[in-house]
């Protein structure tokens, strides 16, 4: 893996992407008073016009698309057949670009979901004695195998009962599923989520994604999945503010003492070469001292003058108002390499 991108992906799971594409219905932007014919697209068409946002209609079959704008960066909401086996029918998918951290891999399941993939992957090892997942697997499934499951302590009673945590980077996302987003969550779970209904939130390659189940709707749903995703989102890049904080510091604090160790040394070589230089030949051979002290060198101008300003570029973070997560803490570790996730388990 070369930075930060995924650059390791096997030949079936580009394959299963590039079909996902090539099955996507045609988006079309609605012109004019034009509606869509089936009811849940009229239903999203009337609720984006009302919020100011822009709807696409598809052109072939069911299906909608609003493009908004979320607090953190550009929204993406679609409602459509379900582009995951373990949701049936339709699914509302929601995508925002937070301009997260890379590195910054977290996901919050429903519980149930959490179990269904988890035998799933059992079965599919056990019953046909291999050593590999297949790329049948979503993302979301192989994390569950591949990352720690958190315990969220900030959360509502039953959280843990509802919810599964799972992340490469443990700290920050016991910080990002607590506190507002598990009341969000759980408020989510009593309001507009149907009780057996999958809910995937997850943040990957800096941006925020959510699916569920959605295969009869009212606005209440669309309002909870819309504010849910946007809450996350936003949280999400608090907490990768600050972990880049964390980070930068770190780093100029590593700078700063290397460029001091070789200020340093190139000082300690200019006083020998200084010493040696006004030492008589004799003097220097023989090893004895001369007479009186040396003459002070001249001068110099320092190469290492400036390096630690010039080394490091200024890095530019989001202000947040402090008031409104005060149940977030002021500083946070800095985040790691990201985990190459669709390499085979």
């Amino acid at each position: 893996m070369v930075g930060t991108d995924y650059l390791i992906r096997t030949p079936c799971a580009m394959l299963d992407s590039l079909q996902r594409f090539l099955k996507r219905p045609l988006q079309v932007p609605l012109r004019g008073r034009q509606s869509p014919s089936d009811p849940e697209s009229t239903l999203i068409c009337d609720w984006a016009r009302q919020r100011g946002d822009e709807f696409k209609r598809v052109r072939r079959g069911p299906g909608a698309v609003v493009c908004a704008q979320a607090q953190v960066g550009p929204m993406r909401i679609e409602w459509g057949p379900s582009q995951r086996h373990y949701i049936r029918g339709h699914e509302m998918r929601v995508r925002i670009d937070a301009h997260l951290a890379e590195p910054m891999e977290m996901l919050v399941m429903s519980r149930g979901l959490a179990e269904s993939l988890e035998a799933q992957a059992f079965q599919q090892l056990t019953s046909l004695q291999q050593t590999e997942i297949g790329d049948s697997m979503p993302e979301e499934g192989r994390w569950l195998s591949m990352f720690e499951r958190i315990e969220v302590d900030a959360a509502p009673p039953t959280f843990a009962q509802n919810f599964v945590v799972v992340s490469s980077c443990v700290p920050h996302a016991r910080h990002w599923a607590a506190g507002e987003l598990a009341v969000r969550l759980m408020r989510a779970r009593a309001q507009w989520l149907a009780p057996h209904a999958p809910l995937v939130l997850m943040t990957m390659r800096g941006r925020l994604y959510l699916r569920t189940e959605a295969g009869t709707f009212d606005e209440t749903l669309l309002d909870g999945v819309r504010m849910l995703a946007d809450a996350a989102a936003l949280r999400a890049r608090k907490i990768s503010t600050r972990a880049g904080r964390a980070a930068s510091a770190e780093a100029l604090a590593a700078q700063t003492a290397h460029v001091a160790q070789l200020r340093q040394s190139v000082l300690g070589g200019r006083a020998l070469a200084g010493g040696l230089a006004a030492t008589p030949v004799s003097e220097a051979a023989s090893g004895s001292a001369p007479a009186g002290p040396p003459a002070a060198p001249g001068p110099h101008h320092d190469p290492i003058e400036g390096m630690a300003a010039h080394t490091l570029p200024g890095l530019d973070f989001d202000d947040f108002n402090d008031a409104d997560d005060a149940d977030l803490p002021q500083e946070l570790p800095p985040l790691g390499e990201p985990v190459p996730t669709d390499l085979q388990l």
